[in-house]
C-alpha cells in the first residue's frame, strides 16, 4: 500500500538525493497546463466531429475514416506547435542537467508525443509514442515535419505514393522496439522510479512499473488516484508542476 503525501517530505528527498540511477515515466496528463488536453484522467478532450479522440488515434480509426483523423491530427498539431513547456518540463530538464554534473543519470520516457519535454531541453527523450511534430510516409518511411502538410482537402500522399502518417504511435500499433527495449534495460537497473501524469490505464504503465527491481523505490505524483496508486511506494497528491521543483529545494 502506497505511502499518500501532500508535499515531498524528507523521506522522499533523501531517496532522491541519494540515487544513482532515476527514471521518470511521464504520461500525457503533464502537458495540460502547457493547454494540451488529455485523452483520459483530468481535462479530457471532447469529441472531434462525432468521434472520441482515442478512436481517431487508433489504426482502425485511421483506417476507416482517414480524412477525419488527419483533420484531427492536425487540430492536435496547431495546439502542440503553439504550445510551451509548463514548469514540469522545466524542472525534469533541471533536474536531468544537475544529476549528470553529479555523475547520476536520469533516464525519461514518455508517452505525450508533443515533444515539449525535448523543447524544455530534456536530453535523449525516449518518446515511446513517437512525435506529431513530423509525419512519416507509411511506405518507404522518410520523414518530414508537420507543419509541411497541407492537407486542401485531400489526404497527404508521399513522393513514393504512399500515405503519410503523422509520426506517432496509434492506440492499437506496436511501439518502436528499440525505444521499448532501451526502457525497459534503464528501468530494471533504476534505484528510483518515478510515474506522473499516467492514469495507468495504458499497459505500458503497467508494464513499467512492474519491471521495476525489488530493491528500487517507486513514486507516483497525481492529484488524484489511478490503478498506479496502490502498486507505488509513495503516492505524491498534487500536480507535477508543483511536487517537482520541491525536489530542488
Amino acid at each position: 500500500m502506497a505511502r499518500i503525501l501532500t508535499k515531498v517530505d524528507t523521506e522522499v528527498k533523501r531517496k532522491f538525493q541519494k540515487a544513482q540511477n532515476i527514471f521518470f515515466f511521464v504520461g500525457s496528463g503533464i502537458s495540460v497546463s502547457s493547454g494540451i488536453p488529455s485523452f483520459r484522467g483530468l481535462e479530457q478532450m471532447d469529441y472531434f466531429e462525432g468521434f472520441f479522440p482515442m478512436y481517431l488515434s487508433s489504426q482502425e480509426g485511421f483506417n476507416k475514416h482517414p480524412k477525419v483523423c488527419w483533420r484531427f491530427f492536425q487540430h492536435m498539431y496547431n495546439i502542440v506547435s503553439k504550445a510551451e513547456p509548463n514548469i514540469a518540463h522545466k524542472t525534469i530538464a533541471s533536474l536531468q542537467l544537475a544529476a549528470k554534473k553529479s555523475g547520476k543519470n536520469i533516464t525519461i520516457l514518455t508517452l505525450a508525443y508533443d515533444g515539449l519535454l525535448s523543447k524544455s531541453g530534456v536530453d535523449n527523450v525516449l518518446e515511446l509514442h513517437g512525435n506529431i511534430n513530423y509525419s512519416i510516409c507509411s511506405v518507404c518511411k522518410k520523414k518530414q515535419d508537420t507543419k509541411q502538410i497541407t492537407l486542401e482537402g485531400e489526404l497527404p500522399i508521399c513522393g513514393c505514393g504512399g500515405l503519410i502518417k503523422p509520426n506517432i504511435v496509434l492506440l492499437d500499433e506496436s511501439v518502436e522496439e528499440k525505444v521499448y527495449d532501451q526502457a525497459t534495460i534503464a528501468v530494471r537497473s533504476a534505484d528510483l522510479y518515478f510515474v506522473m501524469g499516467s492514469s495507468g490505464v495504458h499497459q505500458h504503465s503497467k508494464n513499467f512499473l512492474v519491471n521495476t527491481s525489488k530493491e528500487s523505490t517507486t513514486i507516483e505524483i497525481n492529484p488524484i488516484s489511478s490503478y498506479l496508486s496502490r502498486s507505488c511506494d509513495f503516492t505524491l497528491r498534487g500536480n507535477a508542476e508543483d511536487i517537482l521543483p520541491q525536489l530542488q529545494s
